[in-house]
């Protein structure tokens, strides 16, 4: 109130004196400040190789990048991009410990001494006395080649890990070219092909034993319903006579619907696109790949042979073409089709869709295994219950979840009542084994390379292989027998009991369990991993170790004899391990000691009778190559970069200061440390490399929880 008095009153003073007032400024427009820039931000998982990223061919991903970006066959995976890359400080090189050569197994007590001298000349020169032990020359080849078998004095035999330490400690006195140790070469059938030890999902289901008693037959024929063929070296001699079943011209892509080529039209197009990215063929790859050829990968059964039947398109395809496809296959008739000539003893499908139960699928279905047809196929990626994904919930078939390479249910995996077995399907996430690839399943392409795919599509061929084989060693076998005999041998999956169904197959059990022969052989002991990692954070592997075998083995652990090897501890019940025949065992190996710098140690389980080796890799702490993520956009026919950002070391990022539009979310990253971002390194698009998405920017907002995954280029 009184400050209302004290204006008023000044008011009427300036009156009174006659002071003329300035009237008020005009009202001026009001102009709206520029909009705020909105930003982008979120997380990259980014594939950390545990050894080192090794030199791979990009065909594979880098067309699929060029696919989903819609660029031309001779581009650039990310045109625009080389001079924002060019703007980061190199890092320097990581240094990765060479790995071990160790051979295995091998007979203890014996040496293979290479000299140019007489057999007492050797024993004077390595004094093997001074080191405990007697020895003697057992024989001699051409002169330069000397078994020497040692132990210790007074008889006792040396144990493995005793001869392994001694091939250094002898030394190499004047005269001695090399000593080694006497290795035993057992017969398994192992394939040369050239990609085969990056398979590692064929151990991880004991095939490498089981080829011993089949490598399948000609005249067992899987049908591949799927995406169609495309054509493949390591593949094509293995391929019979197929058909296109899809009715629809414009999901079909060849101009005519069905006809008697089943050539993947849609092969070189990603799923953004509709396309398939080749799937029916790394199905068909991963069941009956060429195999000891010198080349490529392996298949699981790789003497029979495969029907391509397409029935997927661009987008899918329908059920009606799919049950079309199963009825041609299994040797019923298509109207306006000629019969097939190589009727389907195994049908694989890697294919479904949410929904209940279809009669249309189930009558097909009874009709096909009234023939004599062992129907398999995928439970699906969701992460979500079978119960409603058809075909895994139909009755009268095989249906495969999907397991990584620890034998552990993967995240993507369908669960329920209606998976009756589990398989490999891979991570491309993970890299448990630490050989520096994605732990995918590497199979054949169309386009005559080779990639590593995860998912349930690629349990599923593991599974029809397998049935394959056991139908080469059984030809009458029914869809009864198979799944009874695929349940009974399954190993137990620790993250997933009944809803992952019987566990993981193990195709050694399973032929066996149906072979006409008695099969009853000494101890064979098998592990379900060829090389593991542990970490600080993750010191301990679990491992299931398998006698196969028809007796029981008394089994022993054994290092190399290293200081580090004294380090790993196994949590065996008692020592000796007894294991029945048959009989399967999870056991923890840990490594007590503090993790400095990388290692490779080779370990064994052994019994007299059999050894089963395998590679602990101890990685120490390593960031995540550096990584680039940068929004891009098309500008013509040019791509630029609207902004760019390097991941922070908590996987975070954060774009600011970006302008409205419409941008793909890529991200680029540096595997090998080099400090140069080559074509064949990590790359990624959001949400994922399969289905990338453009990004709508408004003004203004803020984008979080952008999150996507950059890998590394298949390896081949």
């Amino acid at each position: 109130m009184r400050a209302a008095v004290l204006l008023l009153a000044l008011s009427c003073l300036a009156c009174s004196r006659g002071v003329e007032m300035a009237p008020p400024p005009p009202q001026q427009p009001s102009t709206p400040p520029p909009p705020r820039p909105a930003s982008v931000s979120g997380t990259v998982e980014v594939f950390v190789s545990a050894s080192g990223f090794k030199e791979a061919r990009a065909d594979a991903r880098i067309s699929k990048v060029r696919a989903a970006l819609g660029l031309s066959a001779g581009s650039q995976p990310v045109p625009g991009a080389k001079e924002v890359l060019a703007r980061y400080d190199e890092p320097p090189a990581k240094e990765v410990q060479p790995p071990t050569q160790r051979q295995s197994p091998i007979i203890a007590g014996d040496f293979i001494v290479g000299a140019q001298r007489e057999p007492d000349a050797v024993l004077a020169a390595l004094r093997p006395a001074r080191l405990g032990l007697d020895c003697e020359v057992k024989a001699t080849t051409e002169g330069r080649l000397h078994l020497m078998r040692c132990a210790r004095a007074g008889g006792r035999p040396l144990t493995d890990a005793e001869t392994r330490a001694f091939v250094d400690g002898f030394g190499r006195p004047a005269g001695i070219d090399f000593i080694e140790t006497n290795g035993l070469q057992q017969a398994f059938r192992a394939p040369n092909d050239t990609l085969y030890s990056q398979q590692w999902h064929y151990s991880a289901i004991a095939l490498p034993q089981t080829w011993e008693l089949t490598i399948g037959r000609p005249e067992v024929v899987v049908a591949v319903l799927d995406s169609g063929r495309g054509s493949h070296a390591d593949l094509d001699a293995n391929m019979l006579p197929g058909i296109d079943l899809i009715s629809d011209p414009a999901i079909a892509l060849d101009g005519d619907g069905r006809d008697g080529d089943p050539t993947d039209e849609a092969g070189t197009l990603d799923s953004r696109q509709g396309g398939s990215g080749w799937h029916g063929t790394h199905v068909a790859g991963t069941i009956a790949a060429l195999s000891n050829n010198g080349r490529g990968v392996a298949g699981v059964a790789w003497n029979s042979r495969i029907v391509p039947v397409r029935v997927l398109g661009q987008g899918g395809g329908t059920v009606f073409d799919i049950a079309s496809g199963i009825t041609w296959a299994t040797g019923g008739a298509i109207s306006g089709a000629s019969p097939n000539q190589n009727v389907a003893h195994v049908v694989n499908m890697s294919l479904g869709g949410e929904g209940a139960p279809s009669q249309t699928y189930q009558t097909v279905i009874d009709a096909a295994v009234a023939r004599g047809t062992i129907i398999v196929v995928a439970a699906g990626n969701k992460d979500t219950n079978t119960a409603n994904f058809n075909p895994c919930n139909q009755a009268n078939l095989i249906c495969v979840g999907a397991v990584d390479l620890r034998g552990k249910a993967t995240q993507y995996t369908n669960y329920g009542s209606e998976v009756t077995i589990s398989a490999p399907g891979g991570a491309t996430e993970r890299d448990d084994d630490g050989d520096g690839y994605p732990d995918g399943v590497l199979s054949t392409l169309g386009d005559g390379t080779y990639g590593r795919m995860q998912g349930t599509s690629m349990a599923s061929p593991h599974v029809a292989g397998v049935v394959a084989l056991m139908r080469a060693v059984r030809p009458t076998l029914t869809l009864a027998e198979a799944r009874q005999a695929l349940a009974d041998s399954a190993s137990p999956i620790s993250n997933c009991t009944s809803a992952c169904g019987a566990g993981v197959v193990d195709a050694w059990k399973a032929v066996s369990a149906v072979h006409p022969s008695n099969l009853a052989v000494p101890p064979v002991l098998s592990i379900n991993v060829t090389a593991l990692v542990v970490t600080k954070e993750a010191p301990q592997q679990t491992i299931r170790l398998t006698n196969r075998g028809g007796s029981p083995a008394s089994v022993r652990f054994f290092g190399d004899g290293s200081d580090e090897s004294r380090s790993v501890y196994w949590n065996a019940p008692e020592v000796p391990l007894s294991l029945a025949a048959g009989q399967s065992v999870d056991l923890t190996v840990s490594f007590d000691a503090e993790i400095t710098r990388d290692l490779e140690i080779p370990l064994s389980f052994a019994c007299p009778e059999s050894e089963a080796a395998f590679l602990l890799r101890v990685r120490a702490p390593r960031p995540p190559p550096r990584t680039v993520v940068m929004l891009m956009y098309q500008d013509g026919e040019d791509w630029k970069v609207a902004g760019d950002t390097q991941m922070e070391s908590d996987s975070s990022y954060r774009i600011p200061d970006v302008a409205p539009g419409a941008y793909f979310l890529v991200g680029i990253s540096d595997d090998d440390g080099d400090g140069r971002f080559e074509d064949n390194e990590g790359f990624g698009l959001w949400p994922s490399l399969d289905d990338p998405q453009q990004l709508q920017v408004a003004a203004g907002m803020d984008y979080a929880d952008y999150d996507f995954s950059v890998s590394p280029s298949e390896g081949s």
